[in-house]
């Protein structure tokens, strides 16, 4: 029980005027300062309590672990006992003593603090808030990273989430020996980085995903109160060189590569070319989503990269072929070019091409051509429909519109990413001044 301060204070007192009656009057003054400074009020309605503790049956957790104090009830005129047995829900040792310390504290606080029961029963639920508030610095992180991951299944492609799944898996070997979110602070995230760089010899680019996906994983673990702060949100950028992966085909490389291409894959080509979309909304592309009347093309969420209902316009050179696949009679369920062995038909089916069909057989094809240097891909058409647009004179808004970029400004350096004044043919036909 704590004794009042009133009590301790008269008791020194007394102690020194018998030990020392020559420095009583010092210890009057003294005396008198003190109580002017404090809030005696608090001390008067300070009730009798027994500090919180923790019962943990020697540590074995095949047994009922608890939490104990003492409070003063006005309606019983005494201290009444209460136990908390919800640590229990946490399965490991040091989940349950993690917890434990932080709701010992925050209990013991509120007692220190006056806290009672009063005879009307006000106050009663003030502990039961403390008590069940979320507990950040007990969640695991294999735990935290297993479930953030199943939510976000519910967001992004499924492409995406395999890139971030990895991501993690890679953090989280990593980060081992530590096995708490709490744990992990921003040296880590800065001593991950320098890992990337050294011990894994990934690019600035692969860098910043990193560390980029890292920070939007720990803000969502933040949102939901498992973390008291982002370890991530401070990361700096590194500056990314231009990669060279899908280069842009010369128009020697164009022909080439179209006089191979089977009907099937031609139409894909095109449509990467023209409307500036991914191989993967190709592939999910269906009959519905062509409207040659207002020529427009819808790419539905569940299959664009942004996860955005959207639009692109359809060229007039890309309208002409598909009236010869003859759309008005197909099912509009069906997708555009159906699986299929017979790979210079296309025929609109219920099943597509597997998710690296067409690449495979791009790639087949630029071996044919002495051209699979592992720069060029079939998402390199796209990268040479928007370069053939702007040489030509599109203007940057409509690249913009086509692109689905959110702004110019990413445009502009989606452009400068291309590296568009590299190709030969705009350096040959650069009139003389």
């Amino acid at each position: 029980m704590q004794l009042p301060l009133i009590q301790v204070v008269a008791f020194v007192f007394l102690a020194s005027f018998y030990a020392a009656p020559i420095l009583a009057p010092f210890f009057c003054a003294l005396i008198v300062s003190i109580f002017e400074l404090l809030p005696l009020e608090k001390y008067e309605r300070m009730k009798p309590f027994k500090l919180a503790r923790l019962y943990d049956a020697g540590g074995d957790l095949t047994k009922r672990w608890y939490i104990e104090f003492y409070v003063w009830d006005d309606r019983k005129g005494d201290k009444v006992r209460k136990r908390y047995y919800q640590i229990n829900d946490y399965e490991t040792e040091v989940e349950r003593r993690a917890a434990a310390k932080k709701q010992i504290k925050e209990i013991n606080e509120l007692l220190k603090d006056g806290y009672y029961i009063k005879a009307d029963g006000v106050g009663e639920e003030q502990i039961e808030k403390k008590r069940i508030k979320e507990q950040p610095a007990i969640h695991s992180i294999e735990k935290a990273f297993k479930s953030i991951l199943e939510i976000k299944a519910t967001e992004v492609r499924k492409k995406s989430l395999q890139k971030i799944s990895s991501i993690g898996s890679i953090f989280q070997a990593f980060i081992r020996p530590k096995l708490y979110l709490h744990q992990i602070s921003k040296i880590d995230l800065i001593k991950y980085s320098d890992y990337l760089l050294t011990a894994r010899k990934v690019t600035p680019q692969t860098r910043n995903n990193h560390l980029r996906f890292l920070k939007s994983l720990f803000n969502d673990m933040l949102d939901r109160g498992w973390l008291e702060e982002n370890p991530a949100a401070e990361y700096k950028k590194m500056k990314e060189t231009v990669s060279a992966k899908n280069k842009a085909y010369s128009k020697t490389q164009q022909k080439q590569i179209l006089a191979l291409a089977d009907a099937q894959l031609k139409l894909t080509i095109q449509f990467l070319y023209y409307c500036f979309m991914r191989p993967n909304e190709v592939r999910l592309l269906k009959v519905k989503d062509i409207n040659l009347k207002e020529k427009r093309i819808f790419i539905p969420a569940e299959v664009a990269k942004n996860r955005k209902n959207e639009y692109v316009a359809l060229p007039l050179q890309l309208i002409e072929a598909l009236k010869e696949i003859k759309l008005e009679n197909a099912n509009p369920e069906d997708y555009i070019s159906g699986k299929t062995s017979i790979k210079n038909e296309i025929i609109p089916g219920k099943i597509p091409f597997s998710i690296n069909h067409m690449s495979y057989r791009h790639r087949q094809l630029l071996e044919k051509i002495g051209l699979n240097d592992g720069d060029h891909t079939l998402y390199s058409w796209k990268h040479t429909g928007v370069i053939a647009a702007y040489q030509v004179g599109v203007d940057i808004k409509s690249i913009q519109l086509q692109c689905r970029h959110y702004s110019l400004e990413m445009t502009d350096k989606y452009l400068k990413s291309l590296g568009l004044f590299r190709d030969d043919e705009v350096f040959l036909k650069m009139p003389k001044l």
